[in-house]
């Protein structure tokens, strides 16, 4: 606590410190306004070179430090989501995080945040100002490695790729489907995404592993290698039809080979460890599977296994009073979305009989995951499944798995009755 002392002045000496207030408020704002003047300078040289881009397609980050700096309405944060503490109990920063606005500067990681509903999904459905052509990680190495992908691209491109990889996901060619899982491709799933992250730790132990994953698509997915009529033959006949370019081949069978395996893998888990933590929503789902749909979607809300991806602002873009300039990448939190309490009432809270059907764990707008057939197939298939031969989970044994980007278990060990 600080304490101030008052005394009565002297007509003089009051005189005398309204002379030096005076001149003290006049040398401090002819620093401020010189200060203004060279940042205008900075910003105006900048201007002039921002055109020279990097390899992802972002400015120079000097350039957007000062813009955001220069705009008085653009709040800033200095917190780290990506901390182990955070990525582990995210949801309290989240709420933080919403309150500053629909958009908001991340010091750490120099780049945008969007963790309203409202804007993210603001963000997703328009492709066209928030490109994903350079990439939709956090880190400017893996951007370079999988552009040019269904992930990494923008129409038409995206819409031709789209086509060709979704065939086998529609819901009417997936009843034949059979379980081909590997456990090393697993672990390489899981270090993929990890690599989509800021550029930390995590992200850089992963990148080794993926040099594994990407060597294997490059040298085992090829013709003659690969099952007859099965997906990843499909994309080489693509290749061979002339839809697909070669070069970008491997990092096509990147679509099946990671987003097929952790993501559907960390819903399910959450899945059982929220009905394991409220037996009162499992008990409704035993008495009536009709509400095992309702149950996913509200599974994903509450528990998103993706996290967050960004996007390369292509034009200055008004999101309220913020200016998001161009060139920026700006990160769509979906968890903090999807618990947005001006979206979903008591977001907190999980009911089976919410059934929120457009929440963004999947994403939306044109890059709406290409797979959530598969996995919403999968998600309730199981749980149709075990609510006829499960009365109820007890959790045994729980470690949270601290990932960059996805959400879920290392471990969840449960008995069940």
């Amino acid at each position: 606590m600080c304490e101030a002392t008052f005394h009565a002045l002297k007509p003089e000496e009051l005189m005398k410190f309204k002379k030096d207030l005076r001149v003290e408020m006049r040398t401090e704002t002819a620093d401020f306004t010189e200060r203004v003047r060279v940042n205008q300078q900075k910003l105006t040289r900048l201007e002039l070179n921002k055109r020279k881009v990097g390899p992802s397609g972002a400015l120079n980050v000097e350039y957007l430090v000062l813009q955001v700096t220069l705009n008085s309405h653009t709040p800033v944060s200095d917190c780290d989501p990506y901390t182990d503490e955070a990525l582990t109990s995210p949801w309290d920063i989240y709420t933080e995080l919403r309150a500053l606005g629909s958009a908001f500067w991340l010091t750490r990681y120099q780049m945008f945040a969007l963790t309203r509903y409202d804007s993210v999904e603001r963000a997703l459905k328009d492709a066209t100002t928030f490109s994903s052509a350079s990439g939709v990680m956090m880190n400017d190495d893996m951007n370079r490695v999988l552009r040019g992908n269904t992930l990494c691209s923008d129409d038409p491109d995206h819409q031709r790729l789209r086509r060709i990889v979704a065939k086998p996901l529609s819901s009417n060619a997936l009843k034949a489907l059979s379980d081909e899982i590997t456990q090393r491709m697993l672990v390489w799933g899981d270090h993929m995404f990890n690599c989509f992250g800021p550029l930390n730790d995590r992200s850089r132990n992963g990148f080794p592993v993926l040099e594994e994953m990407m060597d294997y698509a490059t040298t085992q997915a090829v013709r003659g290698k690969l099952k007859p009529g099965s997906w990843a033959e499909a994309i080489i006949d693509a290749t061979d039809r002339g839809d697909i370019d070669r070069a970008v081949c491997p990092a096509m069978m990147i679509d099946y080979m990671g987003p097929s395996l952790d993501t559907t893998i960390s819903a399910i888990g959450s899945g059982v460890w929220l009905f394991a933590t409220h037996q009162e929503q499992w008990q409704k789902v035993r008495e009536s599977p009709s509400f095992v749909p309702a149950a996913v979607n509200e599974i994903l809300r509450m528990e998103a296994p993706i996290q967050g991806f960004s996007r390369l602002v292509t034009c200055d873009y008004e999101m309220e009073e913020v200016t998001l300039p161009a060139g920026s990448r700006a990160i769509a939190f979906y968890g903090a979305a999807n618990r947005d309490e001006r979206k979903f009432p008591d977001p907190d809270r999980f009911d089976v009989t919410r059934n929120p059907l457009d929440n963004l764990a999947f994403g939306s707008g044109p890059h709406a995951c290409v797979g959530y057939h598969l996995a919403k197939l999968e998600m309730s298939a199981i749980f149709t499944a075990l609510a006829a031969r499960v009365r109820r989970f007890q959790i045994e044994e729980q470690v949270r798995n601290v990932h960059n980007v996805l959400r879920g278990f290392r471990t969840l060990i449960v008995s069940v009755e």
